[in-house]
């Protein structure tokens, strides 16, 4: 979901013909600041260009054995304060990783983030939803934007991903679908997978295959050791 400083939301009207349907306004995914919170995930997508450390154990014994794969609480008030050092007006933020639910002190990164923030976007897989009551909580108290990851890349079935915006719906939890394809044909067989959603709830995400195409939000991005850099962590050249 695009937005400005207001917190107004960005659209761009999009063709989509093979869904045999009017044009619609569909608002691509972006933020003033991304927060990388972790660089360690538990899936190994083929085409993810984070460089991530993939594990399946528990998140607390992957942040004891390897810390510096983790954004700090401190290291993120640090670049807060740097970044808005007497407060002023608040951003869009978005909290991706690796995968940010593998860290287990997220819950503590989005309560300071959210007197800064006029959203923040969770960016997730998903594979969490109804299994972690903490980050469930956390993202109903303060009001966080759950971001599906919906593409051929994550292979996350569209019955699974239904399947968890319902259950965040029940749970009175915000969501949206991200689909990431590198065209807008590519898009619109991917959401046509979503008929169950509105076009409100869907955002478009473009793929790269070039370092230079990432996005630079323009606040900057958070890196896990609290540094800020104009542009994501990557393995693209």
């Amino acid at each position: 979901m695009g937005f400005s400083h207001d917190g107004k939301t960005e659209r761009t009207k999009v063709s989509i013909p093979a869904m045999n349907r009017k044009d619609m306004d569909i608002a691509p995914f972006s933020s003033d600041l991304i927060v990388e919170a972790t660089l360690v995930c538990d899936q190994s997508c083929i085409g993810c260009y984070a460089p991530n450390w993939v594990s399946k154990e528990i998140p607390a014994d992957s942040f004891k054995s390897k810390p510096h794969l983790f954004l700090s609480p401190d290291a993120l008030t640090s670049a807060l304060r740097s970044i808005r050092p007497h407060g002023g007006k608040p951003f869009a933020v978005s909290i991706r990783g690796g995968e940010p639910s593998r860290h287990p002190a997220l819950s503590s990164l989005i309560e300071i983030l959210h007197p800064y923030a006029s959203t923040i976007f969770l960016e997730t897989h998903g594979r969490w939803i109804g299994r972690n009551l903490i980050m469930l909580n956390a993202c109903r108290m303060f009001k966080i934007i759950v971001a599906i990851a919906f593409d051929a890349m994550h292979e996350l079935p569209a019955g699974a991903v239904r399947d968890f915006c319902r259950y965040l719906d029940r749970e009175s939890v915000a969501w949206r679908v991200v689909i990431t394809e590198e065209s807008q044909k590519a898009f619109a067989a991917t959401r046509a997978l979503c008929d169950w959603c509105s076009d409100e709830q869907v955002v478009y995400q473009q793929k790269v295959a070039r370092s230079i195409q990432l996005v630079r939000p323009k606040l900057g991005v958070v890196r896990v050791d609290g540094t800020i850099a104009n542009t994501l962590s990557s393995n693209l050249g």
